[in-house]
C-alpha cells in the first residue's frame, strides 16, 4: 500500500488552511484559539481519499512565534507543499520556512501560489519569478508551480492530481525499518485511555505491538492504531497515526518523546554532525555558543562544538559536536534545524552523521568525511566496526540507523562473504568485527605468544584466560572462545589442554636447563618415593619452569600444587594397587598406605588421583577398580 504525508509551508495568512480544506473538504483549524485570531498555532491535520490509497495533509502555523510548531510538523513528512499568496509574495516566513525545509533534507515538492482570484495574471507572472528565483538551486528547483485560489476552486483538481503522481513515485521498502514515531500529541480519551498522535517516520507498527516510549524508556502495547480516524492493524512510515496505548498515564508522556520498538534507539547527550547555516542570517554562531535544537518534535538546548574552533556565519558549513544538556534520541541521518538561543531565529541546521561518538571530533574528521559523503548501510557498518576497534552488537547497528535486524544481518553476513567483516554468531545475539581490526587482535596475540616463547623457550604456553584477561579484557567469553578457535583452524596457534602457544612452537631445553633439570631430578629422586613438595624450587623462575616442562613431558606428576611425584614411581605404585585389587576386590586407605609404605595424608592425594582418572572408586570407606 502506498503511503504519503505532505506537510505546508509559508508565511502567516497565505492561505494554506484554506487550500487545504478546499483540497480535502477538512477544516484544520480545530482550536477555539485558532479560530478567533484566525491562524494555525498547532498542527492541523486532513486527508484525502483516492480510489487506491489516501493522503495525509500536516497544516503547519506560518506566524514567526510558533516556528517550532512548524518544525515538528515537517518531520516525517514525505514531501512538502509550498504556499505563496499572489496579493503578497514571498514574505520573510516563507523565507524562513524554505531555509527548514532545505535544511530537513526533504526531497519532494511543489509550489502553490494562492489567491490568485485578488490579483491580475500580471502581478501572479511576477510572483512566480519571484519562487522560481527562491528555489533555484534546491530541492524544489525546477518542480511543479500551481496557481490556485481556494475561494473560485481554480487549480484544486491539477494539485489533486499531482498529488496523486507525487504518491506514485513511492517506492521505499518498508520491512527494512524499525517503526519509530515523534510523538507531537499526548492526550486522554475517557473509556479509551492514552493516546499519542505522530507521523510513523520508519517502518511498519502493527496493533498488539510492544513499544518503549523513550527517553523515560516506559513499556507499553499498542491497543489500537487509527489513520485518518479509522481504526486499523497496520500504520505504515509516512502515515499520520493515533496511537492508542495500554496502562500508561497522560501525565508520564510529553510531546517530542519518541516511540519505537524495545532497543531499537539509544539515548545520547552528544552527536556529531554537519552544520550548515542558512545564507540570510547575520548572526555568528561562535564555538561553544549554546543554541536550540529542534530534532523530531522535541526542543533542547546544546552546545556547539565546531571544528578547529571556527565560527560560522550565514552561508558556512561545518563539522561539528552538539553536546545536549539532556538525553534525546536520533539515528545516523537524522535531520535538525538550529536557532539562535536568543533572540529566537532559524540560523541554520544539519544532518547528524555519528549519534554515538566515542573519539575526539578531530580525531575521527577523515572518517566522518567519509559517511557524510556515502549514506551506505554496508560502507557506515564498516565506518562503526573500525571506530569501535573491536567487536560490536547488531544491536548498536540497530541503535544507530533506521534498519532492522534481519536487514542489518543481511548486509552484515554480505560484507563477511567479501572479507570486509567477521561475524560471531550465539542464537540471535551476533558480534561484529572488521577484517582489519580483527587482523590487529590476531598479530596482537601471536606477538604476546612470541614475546612469551622468546623469554621462556620451554614454556608450555600461555594459559588461555591468562591472554584472555591481558588481550580481550571485556570481551564476551563466547566470542574469545570461537576467535581462538578461527586461530586454531588457521594454524596460526595451538591449544593444547587450554595452553596457548605459537602454531610451529615447541619447547626445547638448552644445554644449561638439561643440566639443571638432571641436578633436580637428583634432588627430588633424593627426597623417596612418595608425594614431593616442590614450592621451594618454584621461588626461582628457572627451576620453577624446568618443573613445569617436566610436567608436560609426564616426568613429573602433579598430584596437588607444588606436590608432584616422578611418573615411574607412581606406575610402580599403580601396579601394586592394581595386582592388591585384583586380588582383594577392595582396599582401604589403611591397606593402601601400608601397601605403599607412606603416611594417611599422602595416601589420600594419591587414591584421589587414581579417582579422578577413574582408575579407582571410592565406596564408603573403600575403594574398587574403576
Amino acid at each position: 500500500m502506498i503511503s504519503l504525508t505532505i506537510g505546508t509551508a509559508g508565511h502567516i495568512d497565505h492561505g494554506k488552511t484554506t487550500l487545504i480544506k478546499a483540497i480535502t473538504g477538512i477544516e484544520t483549524d480545530s482550536l477555539k484559539d485558532e479560530k478567533k485570531r484566525g491562524i494555525t498555532i498547532n498542527l492541523g491535520f486532513a486527508h484525502l481519499d483516492y480510489e487506491d490509497m489516501t493522503v495525509g495533509f500536516v497544516d503547519v502555523p506560518g506566524h514567526e512565534k510558533f516556528i517550532k510548531n512548524m518544525v515538528a510538523g515537517v518531520t516525517g513528512i514525505d514531501a512538502v507543499m509550498l504556499v505563496i499568496s499572489a496579493d503578497e509574495g514571498i514574505m520573510p516566513q516563507s523565507i524562513e520556512h524554505f531555509n527548514i525545509l532545505e535544511l530537513m533534507g526533504l526531497k519532494k515538492g511543489f509550489v502553490v501560489i494562492t489567491k490568485t482570484d485578488l490579483v491580475d495574471e500580471e502581478l501572479v507572472e511576477v510572483v512566480e519569478e519571484e519562487v522560481k528565483e527562491l528555489v533555484q538551486g534546491t530541492f524544489l528547483e525546477n518542480c511543479k508551480i500551481i496557481k490556485a485560489s481556494s475561494k473560485t476552486m481554480v487549480g484544486i483538481d491539477e494539485i489533486k492530481d499531482f498529488i496523486r503522481e507525487l504518491a506514485s513515485q513511492e517506492d521505499r521498502d518498508l520491512s527494512l525499518e524499525n517503526p519509530r514515531l515523534a510523538i507531537d500529541r499526548v492526550f486522554s480519551l475517557r473509556g479509551v485511555g492514552t493516546v499519542v498522535t505522530g507521523t510513523l517516520a520508519n517502518g511498519l507498527l502493527d496493533k498488539e505491538d510492544t513499544v518503549l516510549i523513550y527517553p523515560q524508556q516506559i513499556s507499553s502495547t499498542i491497543r489500537n492504531l487509527q489513520v485518518f480516524s479509522r481504526d486499523v492493524d497496520r500504520v505504515l512510515a509516512g502515515q499520520r497515526t493515533a496511537i492508542n496505548l495500554r496502562d500508561l498515564d497522560k501525565k508520564d508522556l510529553n510531546r517530542g518523546d519518541d516511540l519505537a520498538l524495545p532497543d531499537t534507539l539509544r539515548l545520547t547527550n552528544q552527536i556529531d554532525c554537519k552544520i550548515e547555516i542558512i545564507e540570510s542570517t547575520d548572526r555568528v554562531i561562535k564555538n561553544n555558543s549554546r543554541l536550540h535544537l529542534h530534532i523530531g518534535t522535541k526542543e533542547v538546548i546544546a552546545k556547539i562544538k565546531i571544528l578547529n574552533n571556527t565560527e560560522l556565519v550565514g552561508g558556512s558549513s561545518s563539522y561539528a559536536r552538539l553536546k545536549i544538556e539532556e538525553d534525546i534520541t536520533v539515528k545516523r541521518g537524522d535531520r535538525f534545524i538550529l536557532r539562535f538561543y536568543s533572540p529566537l531565529e532559524t540560523v541554520g541546521g544539519g544532518v547528524v552523521l555519528d549519534p554515538n561518538p566515542k573519539r575526539k571530533l578531530n580525531e575521527i574528521i577523515k572518517e566522518i568525511d567519509f559517511i557524510e559523503e556515502d549514506y551506505n548501510l554496508k560502507s557506515y557498518i564498516e565506518f562503526l566496526l573500525k571506530v569501535e576497534n573491536s567487536f560490536l552488537k547488531i544491536e548498536e547497528i540497530i541503535k544507530n540507523t533506521v534498519f532492522n535486524y534481519e536487514y542489518i544481518k543481511k548486509v552484515l553476513f554480505e560484507l563477511e562473504s567479501r572479507d570486509i567483516v567477521y561475524n560471531y554468531i550465539f542464537g540471535r545475539k551476533i558480534f561484529a568485527i572488521h577484517s582489519q581490526v580483527q587482523e590487529k587482535l590476531n598479530n596482537k596475540i601471536l606477538d604476546y605468544l612470541k614475546k612469551n616463547e622468546k623469554e621462556n623457550n620451554i614454556s608450555l604456553g600461555i594459559p588461555k584466560e591468562e591472554l584472555r584477561n591481558n588481550i580481550f579484557e571485556g570481551i564476551d567469553k563466547n566470542i574469545y572462545n570461537e576467535f581462538i578457535d578461527k586461530l586454531v583452524t588457521k594454524n596460526l596457534i595451538k591449544n593444547t589442554n587450554n595452553m596457548i602457544t605459537t602454531f610451529d612452537y615447541y619447547p626445547e631445553m638448552n644445554l644449561s636447563q638439561k643440566e639443571k633439570k638432571r641436578e633436580l631430578l637428583i634432588k627430588l629422586s633424593n627426597q623417596g618415593k612418595d608425594i614431593l613438595n616442590v614450592k621451594e624450587y618454584r621461588e626461582s623462575q628457572e627451576s620453577s619452569n624446568i618443573i613445569d616442562y617436566m610436567i608436560a613431558e609426564e616426568e613429573l606428576v602433579e598430584i596437588n600444587k607444588d606436590e608432584v611425584i616422578l611418573k615411574h614411581n607412581l606406575e610402580n605404585i599403580k601396579e601394586k594397587l592394581i595386582k592388591y585389587l585384583k586380588e582383594n576386590e577392595k582396599i582401604t586407605v589403611v591397606d593402601f598406605r601400608d601397601l605403599i609404605e607412606s603416611n594417611r595424608k599422602h595416601s589420600i592425594m594419591i587414591l584421589e588421583y587414581f579417582d579422578s582418572k577413574n582408575l579407582t572408586k571410592r565406596i564408603e570407606d573403600y575403594r574398587i577398580l574403576f
